[in-house]
């Protein structure tokens, strides 16, 4: 789904879905994404990381308001994302597949920053592979 091919309604719909179902990141889930600025989230499905408060599935939250939230995702699974080798890491240390879910928004930085700071409110600190709520750059 690109810019192209999505009108004004079909953008609004979107957005008022709110987050999607989580799908395995994986390539092929990547397909039918839309590109359009939202946020995301990955975890673990069935696992949960002890946190300074609490427990969470949650293993990274971010955003894009510039490349669309297909290509953002591609490149975490096969790109240069600056998480990508983070992640890896741990799903391989802990033999499971991470998954995602995204949420279509045009406010995605200020959407990003609130559930970061929701996070960090929450558990005391930011999701293991977040190292910053405010960025100065995006890929």
């Amino acid at each position: 789904m690109n810019k192209e091919d999505i009108g004004w309604e079909e953008a609004q719909d979107l957005i008022r879905v709110g987050w999607s179902e989580w799908q395995l990141l994986c390539y092929e889930n990547t397909t039918d994404l839309p590109e359009l600025p939202g946020v995301y989230e990955v975890r673990f499905k069935n696992y949960s990381f002890p946190r300074l408060r609490g427990m969470t599935s949650t293993l990274y939250i971010d955003c894009t308001d510039k490349r669309g939230i297909r290509k953002r995702l591609r490149s975490l699974i096969k790109g240069r994302h600056v998480a990508r080798k983070r992640i890896r890491k741990i799903a391989d240390e802990l033999q499971k597949e991470p998954e995602f879910r995204y949420k279509v928004t045009f406010l995605a930085k200020q959407t990003e920053a609130e559930l970061l700071m929701e996070y960090q409110e929450k558990h005391l600190e930011l999701p293991p592979c977040n190292h910053s709520i405010t960025r100065q750059s995006e890929g």
